[in-house]
């Protein structure tokens, strides 16, 4: 027989020397013999011949054992590790797996997957032209789903929607064999065992870039579609979400799960951003000892997971569902933080159409902050901002951990590398671009631009020197593991002054000793820290200023700037570093802990609790939301519970409810049309004349017009707000024409 066996694995005499990429094949006891058969054989037929197939078995009976083996015998790549008790941890037997690979790549299959022949190939080519520790992902379509059919899992990685489910199938990955030892395996942990792929895929994409290909590879049969539409029980998600956070906050425990010993504290946020780590999560990398965090998005919400949690921080919310939770943390006596690392009252004078005052969104803001029992504050300015609601306020800035701050200036000898890190400043940029181009030109070859996160419009003008751009990352802790290997010598931060941008806090100042470099900042009140030419350097908003300082930073001696980042480092450690203000955090928690919750501060107080996933007050619902496809499943969970508000609202208006009325759609999307489905069943005296949609200008059902004024041309009684875009307006043009709020409409928020 053409095979050894040691230690429960069994291999071929011959077996492949030096495979590039290692395959585990995950294989349990209820597998059947034609679905591993059609998988072993999408593997081995693959265009790409230079790999390992590790079959990893969980206690497989003799007729799945004897087959594997065949292959053995005429097939040198096929490994088999057996088990030969049953471990009911699907992950605990794929990290014995990955114990014997050998590849420097390392890809799955599933025992109900498939490839397309050149899918190996495909990935292979794409991994292999990354110089970083990586994850390549494509589509994956789930076959012949019972209730969906066939699905295409699979789009572009934001690291927030990640959070909230799963868009990554095993058998569409290829990454790094090296991460394995640097970040572990799958999470072995019996309690998330449904969720061990979404968890992995989270904790590592905080440490590596995880790359989409816009191609479907491959197929699996027999999938639990549910884990991508987040249809699971709330004690689930509980249990899921707290493991997250606690493997996000390095210095953690990734797979302890004792979350009654410890103070838990819920964040609630709109949607995820790196807001929160620079906020909350470096506090609980040096804290996992005393505390547990449990993230959630506002629409995920459920009065339930109260039980679970100590102390809740309203993060940047504005939402119907938070201001609900908030009086039902009140009604069970949990203090609430409103956390603000901007100044959200203000911000309407620097975006357009968000948080407009009067408006449903900007209200909701301001019944939360009113109501918390503190708030938390980054700045003077947004202090300031928030006193006339609430006044009892607590500074704390945003930090950086200590770890990721870089020692030693930046060194390049071949080329002196200008970065732009962060969002889109498209009005900053424009001031300083003739600047950019003017040191372009004079420089030639001598310097690089670096533009991560934001990619001008006018890029292609740099023609005379090297350009370098990056995507903007919700993944905080990958970024700056990214940035850290950097030697980036001069970071630029153009900020206009006003009174919105006066609340920001310094984050490039901080960053700058991330990479190596020091920083050219705008001369505005943000960066009031930094002391030209001693920790930074300062200039003007004007035209040509920034070519003449960074002209002069480029001829500085190297000793000097060597100089200046010392001094950046030595104040942002002393000054910034999540360490420096540990003790003002964990004061804020003792005093809020062991002061008294006021539950009668809400004005329009509710004694009884919401309930947040309840629907049979409207008959007929449930047959609708089953039919759903799981697009639009993920929306209406998304705004189920501004949809249920919307539909509350509309049913107190006993005058609406006893005759036959009109209603216009404000908004022709997705949402809009399950709006109308919804609609349809829960009130069908309701009649729709049309769809107002000022962005989408097909045609819909009824009438469609695209401009508020034509509405007055019409008889109608009431309109359902269903867009994300301009929103705000939306609400501010319909009060224009004598429209009042929540009796003539209501609008679907987030």
């Amino acid at each position: 027989m053409n095979q050894v066996k040691k230690n429960s694995i069994v291999k071929n005499k011959e077996v492949i020397k030096n495979p590039k990429v290692s395959i585990i094949l995950y294989v349990d006891n209820e597998c059947d013999m034609v679905s591993l058969k059609s998988s072993m054989e999408s593997v081995l037929n693959q265009e790409f011949k230079e790999f390992e197939l590790i079959v990893v078995g969980d206690y497989l009976g003799k007729t799945l054992e004897n087959l594997i083996i065949n292959y053995i015998h005429v097939d040198n790549r096929v490994i088999y590790m057996k088990n030969i008790k049953k471990s009911e941890s699907p992950a605990l037997i794929i990290n014995q797996g990955l114990d014997i690979i050998r590849g420097k790549y390392i890809a799955y299959q599933s025992q109900y997957g498939y490839w397309g022949k050149d899918a190996l190939q495909f990935m292979y080519n794409k991994i292999s032209c990354i110089p970083n520790e990586s994850l390549v992902y494509a589509k994956i379509k789930i076959v012949n789903d019972k209730k969906y059919g066939d699905i295409e899992i699979g789009q572009d990685f934001r690291y927030d929607e990640l959070l909230d489910r799963n868009f990554i199938v095993s058998n569409s990955i290829i990454h790094n064999s090296s991460i394995i030892k640097k970040f572990g395996g799958f999470n072995t942990n019996i309690s998330i065992k449904m969720f061990y792929e979404w968890e992995t895929w989270i904790r590592w994409s905080s440490k590596i870039q995880f790359i989409f290909v816009n191609k479907i590879i491959g197929g699996i049969k027999n999938y639990n579609i549910q884990l991508f539409t987040n249809d699971l029980s709330m004690k689930e998600l509980n249990i899921f979400r707290s493991s997250i956070l606690k493997a996000r906050t390095e210095g953690t425990n990734k797979y302890s799960f004792d979350i009654d010993r410890k103070i838990t504290i819920l964040v609630i946020k709109v949607f995820f951003d790196p807001t929160l780590d620079v906020t909350v999560t470096n506090f609980m990398n040096l804290l996992s000892d005393q505390y547990n965090m449990i993230y959630i998005s506002s629409h995920q919400l459920n009065e339930e997971i109260l039980d679970m949690v100590d102390i809740v921080i309203l993060h940047r919310t504005y939402d119907r569902a938070a201001s609900e939770f908030l009086n039902l943390a009140k009604h069970k006596n949990k203090p609430v933080i409103y956390w603000l690392d901007d100044d959200l009252l203000n911000v309407h004078k620097f975006i357009t159409g968000f948080l407009i005052p009067d408006t449903t969104q900007f209200d909701e803001l301001v019944y939360q902050i009113k109501n918390a029992d503190l708030i938390v504050s980054a700045s003077s300015q947004i202090s300031r901002s928030v006193t006339k609601y609430n006044a009892n306020i607590r500074e704390l800035k945003i930090t950086i951990l200590k770890k990721y701050i870089k020692e030693d200036f930046s060194q390049n000898n071949d080329s002196f590398k200008i970065a732009y890190i962060g969002n889109p400043r498209k009005s900053e940029m424009d001031l300083i671009w003739d600047d950019l181009i003017s040191i372009s030109n004079q420089y030639r070859g001598k310097v690089e631009f670096y533009f991560w996160g934001y990619i001008p419009e006018r890029i292609k003008e740099i023609k005379a020197s090297r350009v370098y751009t990056e995507k903007y990352t919700m993944s905080y802790y990958e970024y700056l593991n990214r940035l850290k290997k950097e030697k980036f010598n001069l970071i630029i931060a153009p900020l206009f002054e006003s009174e919105f941008n006066n609340g920001k806090s310094p984050t490039k100042y901080l960053e700058a000793c991330v990479c190596g470099a020091v920083g050219l900042y705008s001369d505005v009140s943000t960066y009031d820290g930094v002391i030209d030419g001693v920790n930074g350097f300062k200039v003007k908003n004007e035209k040509y200023a920034w070519n003449d300082k960074i002209q002069k930073i480029i001829e500085m001696d190297s000793c000097e700037l060597k100089l200046i980042y010392n001094n950046a480092v030595k104040n942002v450690i002393e000054e910034h570093s999540t360490e420096s203000q540990l003790h003002i955090f964990e004061d804020i928690m003792f005093k809020l802990r062991s002061s008294k919750v006021e539950p009668d501060t809400a004005a329009d107080y509710k004694d009884k609790p919401v309930n947040f996933r309840e629907w049979n007050i409207f008959s007929g619902l449930d047959v609708l939301i089953n039919s759903f496809s799981v697009y639009e499943r993920i929306l209406f969970e998304k705004y189920y519970f501004e949809i249920k508000f919307a539909l509350k609202k509309v049913k107190s208006y006993k005058k609406l409810m006893n005759q036959p009325i009109s209603y216009f759609i404000w908004g022709a999307s997705d949402l809009g049309i399950i709006m109308e489905k919804i609609i349809s069943i829960v009130f069908p005296n309701l009649k729709l004349i049309g769809f107002l949609d000022k962005f989408k200008m097909g045609l819909f059902r009824g009438i469609n017009i695209y401009n508020v004024n034509e509405l007055l041309n019409y008889k109608f009684e009431y309109i359902f707000i269903a867009t994300s875009r301009g929103r705000c307006e939306v609400e501010k043009e319909l009060m224009k024409l004598k429209f009042q709020k929540y009796k003539n409409f209501v609008s679907i928020i987030y």
